[in-house]
């Protein structure tokens, strides 16, 4: 838990710091008079002013949509990006699925083609037996 983004373990050094520099009775009466001056703040109009500004400025952008009539458009914006995004994923799943066909169609014709090109050419045989005859 932390107050004012001070957290227990500082807290507690604060207060231990406190009781070592005041003492246990002055510490009592600090605390009473830091108690009636935290009471005093949060009761005077200047705090309510306070709390009311920061909660207007924290529902500034909400109010500034709404009065603009935005959160249709923003709405209609989302829905035809998510739209968009479908029809891409549709698409490179098609792409996907040809690439694939034409992977399995070059390993295909690379079979094909691999038997007939360990085979030495016909006309390649015949030369080389009429050298060897006629040396």
């Amino acid at each position: 838990m932390e107050i004012f983004n001070i957290g227990f373990g500082e807290i507690f050094f604060i207060l231990l710091i406190a009781l070592i520099l005041l003492g246990p009775q002055e510490m009592t009466k600090a605390a009473r008079g830091l108690g009636k001056f935290l009471r005093q703040l949060l009761r005077s109009p200047m705090w309510n002013e306070v709390v009311t500004t920061s909660r207007q400025l924290r529902d500034l952008p909400n109010k500034i949509i709404r009065e603009a009539n935005l959160e249709e458009s923003l709405e209609e914006v989302k829905q035809a990006a998510d739209e968009i995004q479908t029809e891409i994923q549709g698409e490179l799943q098609q792409i996907g699925a040809e690439g694939n066909v034409i992977a399995s169609e070059v390993r295909q014709l690379s079979a094909d083609l691999s038997p007939a090109s360990e085979e030495p050419p016909a006309g390649s045989a015949q030369k080389k037996e009429d050298t060897e005859s006629g040396s």
